[in-house]
């Protein structure tokens, strides 16, 4: 089977099917979508197979291999004895075969062909032709074979190209995302925290612990140009450290002069706040004050 690509102005791909030894004449054109490229590569896999099986030598006269293969019909098989039931006959229609080819199909399949090939998908043409006794009968079994499956595969095409004329039919007009809940997917729903105007911050620490990754996420929304009107940090160290204990570990933190200077930032000494806290967790603790509500924040969030 030979597959020939060819492109229009529209950029369409369009595919060719043609019977090996024949008339290299198309059989049906079809606008192919990109969802038809394994059919395509199926064809493709075939004649490659076809091309393959034409450059070998015939093994039934080949002197470097087998002279003749084995028939694997044996001498107490009688053809003119086996009587076909309707079943049997039908499938002699059905695959084009004669009746004395569906007669040997049905005692190739009582030995060992009925192993090798009895769960396998092949077609009794395909076991025949596996079965052949000369190259001529194998020849015949091919050619019957290959015009199955280009109708096969033209009716696989058609029936592509028609579905995908219908999706296009049935979903004219639609958008390719419909709208839907955004808010989910929002990179504030993954946020630990979201401040909004007069939030008031309260964040109970000690000079010896390292936060970055809170302050990080905390100093960002508290940059100026980004913070909400109103919104101030007051840091609270338990332990009562010394001013330069206090200095050091907001360097070491980052935090910017200008956020204290200007009181966005506070930083303060615990005087029993994080007692009046009730079940409070390790340090860090953050509370966030909102409308004079207080809640706690997960810092494991950060």
């Amino acid at each position: 089977m030979n597959i020939n690509n060819s492109k229009d102005n529209s950029m369409k791909k369009h595919i060719k099917i043609a019977v090996i030894g024949m008339a290299v004449m198309p059989v049906m054109s079809f606008a192919l979508s990109s969802d038809l490229l394994g059919l395509q590569w199926q064809a493709q896999s075939i004649q490659q197979a076809n091309q393959a099986a034409a450059n070998t030598p015939d093994p039934m006269t080949d002197e470097r291999g087998l002279k003749q293969f084995h028939d694997d019909t044996y001498p107490d098989q009688d053809i003119n004895k086996t009587v076909l039931t309707a079943v049997q006959q039908h499938q002699a229609t059905v695959w084009g075969l004669t009746q004395d080819d569906e007669k040997r199909y049905v005692e190739l399949m009582q030995n060992r062909s009925g192993l090798y090939w009895k769960h396998s998908d092949m077609s009794p043409v395909e076991i025949l032709g596996i079965d052949s006794r000369t190259t001529d009968e194998r020849m015949h079994y091919a050619t019957i074979y290959a015009k199955q499956l280009q109708e096969r595969l033209a009716k696989e095409l058609a029936w592509q190209a028609a579905a995908d004329q219908a999706k296009k039919i049935i979903n004219a007009g639609l958008p390719v995302v419909r709208p839907f809940d955004t808010k989910p997917f929002s990179p504030y729903s993954f946020k630990p925290i979201v401040l909004a105007p007069n939030d008031k911050l309260f964040l109970f620490t000690s000079s010896t612990l390292d936060i970055k990754r809170i302050m990080a996420t905390l100093l960002q929304d508290l940059a100026p140009g980004k913070a909400p009107i109103n919104t101030t940090l007051n840091i609270f160290f338990t332990g009562h450290p010394t001013a330069t204990e206090v200095n050091t570990w907001a360097r070491d933190q980052n935090i910017p002069v200008n956020l204290v200077s200007s009181g966005v930032i506070t930083l303060n000494n615990d005087q029993g706040d994080l007692d009046q806290i009730k079940d409070h967790p390790a340090l860090p603790v953050l509370v966030l004050v909102r409308n004079g509500q207080a809640s706690k924040v997960d810092t494991s969030r950060f």
